[in-house]
């Protein structure tokens, strides 16, 4: 396997963190945490990029609430900045080495595949099987 070093700085630039801030939001623009982010937005980057690059970054407490959906489950969340931001940062530079390292035969969790590509294509692989039904 090859090994790929120096990730630290991409994952920490301002570039990546503010696109990391732009998909963490996604979805989540009347969330209490994000309307208190974007009032400080730049401040607030500048502060993760700082906390980053003098590796004194603390990850932030969970809040655990239950939820109940036919199975009572205990969910385990991180505030939106900076503990969201971080991880979109991270998965910016790591999904796609991941995802280039798979077999073309992992669907699970990776953008354009799923349950549906993996049908297909296993039905396409057995019918050039014979005897296959």
């Amino acid at each position: 396997m090859k090994r790929i070093g120096n990730l630290y700085d991409s994952i920490i630039s301002i570039e990546n963190l503010k696109l990391a801030d732009i998909k963490a939001r996604k979805g989540k623009r009347n969330q209490y945490g994000v309307i208190k982010h974007v009032k400080n937005e730049e401040e607030n980057i500048q502060k993760l990029h700082e906390t980053l690059v003098n590796r004194t970054f603390k990850t932030s407490d969970y809040k655990v609430f239950k939820i109940s959906d036919g199975k009572e489950r205990e969910v385990y969340s991180l505030p939106f900045y900076p503990d969201r931001i971080l991880h979109h940062s991270i998965m910016n530079i790591l999904e796609p080495i991941f995802v280039s390292m798979f077999t073309a035969d992992t669907y699970s969790c990776i953008k354009g595949r799923g349950v549906h590509k993996a049908s297909y294509n296993l039905r396409k692989a057995l019918k050039d099987v014979n005897g296959t039904k």
